[in-house]
């Protein structure tokens, strides 16, 4: 999965959702063992804060099992997660991060008392990039299942607030981020966003997310059209 990448131990945060590169992820930390990871990411004066990784932890998907307690079941790749900005309240903490790269899990060590583990970053591979004209006709699916979304009430419509004119220029990267935005943007759960994170390619991505939205679009209609 991926190339050959330097290893490194990384701090992780297993959740019940799917973190994709590019997007926010507000987090309220209280369990002392998230303190300490978020304390050991943010000071540089931890004795494990590292300064090449600072401010960074990984998040992976809990597919089996509890986010609090352990015992769970997690992926073997996920998102590296930036903090932005971190507030002490009280005994907790409000942390806003957000995904920046993928990574593969080589190895999970004894927690510390957090999740610890040993990771690579994650590219691309090689690949013929998808084309603006490909992305733009999958963001108008995701746009019309957002509307739909909004017209059976399973949305608010200030929703649509976030949604961009424009994606990531595809010219820049082959349509790597776009993939990503639109993974984010659609109204699918956190399986279809795993599996689109775990597309070893822009296109392979891009198909993905295009599944996703059209079985979101069919059962929408089929809603909509049936009786009370």
């Amino acid at each position: 999965m991926g190339d050959e990448m330097a290893v490194y131990i990384l701090p992780m945060f297993p959740l019940g959702t799917t973190l994709l590169p590019g997007a926010a992820m507000p987090l309220n930390i209280f369990e002392p063992r998230y303190l300490a990871l978020i304390d050991r990411c943010l000071n540089p004066g931890h004795p494990l804060h590292d300064a090449e990784h600072a401010a960074e932890f990984g998040v992976v998907l809990i597919e089996r099992g509890h986010e609090v307690g352990g015992g769970d079941t997690r992926t073997s790749f996920g998102t590296v997660a930036r903090i932005i900005d971190a507030q002490s309240v009280d005994d907790r903490h409000r942390v806003l991060a957000v995904g920046v790269r993928r990574i593969v899990v080589e190895r999970w060590l004894p927690d510390a008392p957090y999740p610890l583990a040993e990771v690579r970053d994650w590219d691309d591979t090689d690949d013929a990039p998808v084309t603006a004209a490909d992305v733009d006709e999958v963001f108008d699916s995701v746009r019309r299942v957002l509307g739909l979304s909004v017209e059976l009430g399973d949305i608010p419509s200030a929703y649509l607030d976030r949604v961009p004119d424009e994606l990531a220029d595809v010219a820049l990267d082959g349509g790597a981020w776009a993939t990503y935005q639109m993974a984010a943007l659609a109204p699918i759960g956190s399986a279809d966003r795993q599996r689109i994170l775990g597309g070893a390619t822009p296109s392979a991505r891009l198909a993905l997310v295009a599944g996703a939205v059209d079985d979101i679009e069919m059962s929408l209609r089929f809603r909509l059209t049936s009786p009370d």
